[in-house]
């Protein structure tokens, strides 16, 4: 189940209900297979989590690298000129001058842009205004629906934005952590941790073994459509992992019998 609102929460009774008749399939222990698989299921979750290069490959269990870190500031660089356009100090002091502080700028009777931005914190919010519930990014908007600002305003925002490129995908990579996880995080999202909420536990229930995570961080929205394909894809990883256990136990107990 997930739920949209400040978080992200995934308490899937199906994937749980199938990792806990795997155990009992292949006679393994319940509540480490269970707590294993749900340490991997959250951190499958934070590598689906944008920013990426590109669309993270099945096999790969990075949750993050370089280039995706990249991909994520470069995101944040065509968010900004999706809504504004960046002038020199001057044409910015004209426009303030002859039309004044949030007003439309003129080109004759033509309206050529909605004004002018004078501070980070007014670019923060024209940005925030701007971004989709849904994937959290800026549509290209016409010039004259664009804001004037300078490039040091934007080279601030950018700066403090960037700050913000991992987030996301720290909330569940710190849930995985906390199950027992040992992927490797990169220092682009680890330094977020302090930042997010992520939790993961597991607890008994009359059921049996069962997991649960929860991340609560800005973009998370998406994780709603790929989790049937991230639990699947689990699932099938679980079921091979269990096999050659399997295999492993019983040529053990073969040689062991000569």
């Amino acid at each position: 189940m997930v739920k949209r609102g400040k978080g992200v929460v995934i308490d899937d009774n199906v994937f749980q209900h199938r990792a806990r008749k795997l155990a009992r399939l292949y006679k393994v222990e319940e509540d480490q297979f269970v707590r294993e698989q749900t340490a991997l299921l959250a951190r499958d979750v934070a590598k689906y989590t944008p920013p990426f290069d590109e669309f993270p490959r099945k096999g790969r269990g990075s949750i993050g690298t370089g280039k995706d870190k990249k991909a994520g500031l470069n995101a944040l660089d065509r968010d900004i000129n999706y809504i504004t356009t960046v002038q020199k100090m001057g044409a910015i002091k004209w426009a303030l001058k002859t039309f004044g502080a949030g007003r439309p700028i003129l080109k004759g009777r033509k309206e050529i842009s909605k004004g002018v931005l004078t501070s980070v914190n007014e670019l923060r919010r024209w940005h925030q205004q701007n971004r989709s519930a849904r994937r959290g990014r800026t549509e290209p908007l016409q010039h004259d629906q664009k804001y004037w600002v300078s490039k040091q305003i934007v080279g601030k925002y950018k700066k403090a934005e960037s700050l913000n490129v991992g987030l996301s995908k720290a909330a569940f990579a710190k849930a995985a952590i906390q199950l027992g996880s040992k992927a490797a995080v990169p220092v682009w999202v680890k330094k977020n941790f302090g930042r997010v909420s992520g939790r993961g536990k597991t607890v008994r229930t009359s059921s049996g073994a069962h997991g649960l995570i929860d991340g609560k961080a800005p973009g998370l929205a998406h994780v709603k459509r790929l989790l049937p394909m991230i639990e699947a894809d689990r699932l099938i990883k679980a079921t091979k992992r269990l096999r050659i256990l399997k295999r492993d136990v019983a040529k053990k107990s073969w040689t062991r019998g000569i």
